[in-house]
């Protein structure tokens, strides 16, 4: 059996300010009390936060040296940030995302670690009871079933980025240049060997949340876009059906026309409604279209991803 002797902690953050700090010592205190054997590193990456979370960064990094932490020079978001941090492990496994509102809990971090010891090269956590709308936890249940049925790889439901991965899944998922990455499906396409643990979601510590319905949109497009044709593949067959359809109506409509010539006036409002009906089509299909070229046309720009303003701890 083999036996963990290295972890780094990864912590994306944007303005967090009342919560880093907790999050520091909570990660410090379980990995001291309940992991004493595992030499750990908590790698924060700040995306260029308007706050005081960097200051409260430089104390605490100040006075324990497994506190490392890279500063972006603007906001690229977590996923970016996530990706960007896996260069700078060098540990025997990684969490890539433990968030600062300490809503996925440092706590599961043992039994991750034991089913990491047991065998499996990847040990994702599995959310429950979010304390959320009855509406946004259905929609989130529609688009786990959607993502999981119809993407390219196995992406478990209610699963995020709070996973424990091996080296070897990192040094893969460090080669991937992704200029907007849906980091839990690329980590999927890898295939590891998984297990899950079960977690109740806990309630954000303090702050506010900068998941708002806009960027939880974004983020569920990229998903689908990023790992599956089948939104292309589903317009095209509407499209199909629809244009099949059409074609039907337009036999029966001049058919009718030469049994009871008196049926050609009313057919106006048939014509007004089929305009509009098919116009909705085509601009489904092309703002569909649109979302694939934009991120075919982001992607091989080649332009740099973040700039690196500071680094604390961390060596060459």
């Amino acid at each position: 059996m083999r036996q963990l002797q290295t972890l780094t902690i990864i912590t994306p953050c944007f303005n967090e300010e009342l919560t880093i700090r907790e999050c520091v010592l909570e990660v410090r205190r379980v990995m001291d009390e309940l992991c004493p054997s595992v030499v750990y590193e908590h790698l924060i990456v700040d995306n260029a936060s308007l706050d005081n979370t960097v200051g409260v960064l430089e104390e605490l990094a100040q006075t324990d040296k497994r506190v490392k932490v890279i500063v972006n020079s603007r906001n690229v978001g977590a996923s970016r940030s996530m990706l960007n941090a896996l260069k700078f492990s060098k540990s025997q496994a990684c969490i890539p995302f433990l968030p600062s509102d300490l809503q996925d809990p440092p706590s599961l971090i043992p039994e991750m670690i034991k089913q990491w010891e047991g065998g499996f090269n990847r040990v994702y956590g599995i959310r429950q009871n979010r304390l959320e709308s009855r509406f946004l936890r259905k929609a989130r249940s529609i688009y786990y079933k959607l993502l999981s049925k119809f993407s390219s790889a196995d992406i478990p439901q209610n699963v995020g980025e709070f996973q424990l991965l091996d080296e070897a899944v990192i040094r893969q998922l460090s080669e991937v240049d992704d200029h907007y990455p849906f980091v839990r499906g690329l980590i999927a396409m890898t295939g590891a060997k998984s297990v899950g643990i079960k977690y109740d979601l806990q309630t954000r510590k303090a702050g506010d949340s900068k998941a708002n319905l806009l960027h939880l949109l974004d983020l569920g497009m990229n998903g689908l876009l990023s790992t599956s044709k089948v939104p292309a593949r589903i317009i095209f067959v509407f499209g199909a059906l629809t244009s099949l359809l059409s074609i039907m109506y337009t036999v029966f409509a001049l058919l009718f026309s030469l049994v009871d010539g008196s049926g050609a006036g009313p057919g106006i409002n048939t014509l007004i409604v089929g305009l509009f009906f098919f116009s909705g089509v085509q601009l489904i299909s092309v703002a569909l279209v649109g979302e694939y070229v934009t991120a075919i046309h982001s992607q091989v720009r080649r332009g740099p991803a973040m700039f690196i303003e500071r680094q604390i701890n961390i060596g060459d």
